[in-house]
């Protein structure tokens, strides 16, 4: 699961599995089922406003992408899969 900075305000769907931080995930509570430790799955749309960092399955991005940009790099091991 890769990070990734919001960079215009994005509406996630149901099914989609996000990671983030506790402050991110403690208001959107009632939209998400927490999986383990940080990961989340979203059970019902949930918005992030430009600025915030999310973890999301990298299968999933594409239809993000003008919305999205990558907050880090990716490590030497995914790098080498590319």
């Amino acid at each position: 699961m890769e990070l990734y900075r919001v960079t215009k305000p994005v509406e996630l769907n149901t099914g989609l599995r996000i990671k983030l931080t506790q402050e991110q995930a403690v208001p959107r509570l009632s939209c998400l089922k927490p999986l383990k430790a940080d990961k989340y799955e979203i059970k019902r749309p949930v918005q992030f406003k430009r600025g915030e960092v999310i973890g999301i399955e990298e299968a999933f991005i594409k239809p993000f992408l003008g919305m999205l940009e990558v907050a880090e790099p990716p490590s030497p091991q995914k790098a080498a899969k590319r």
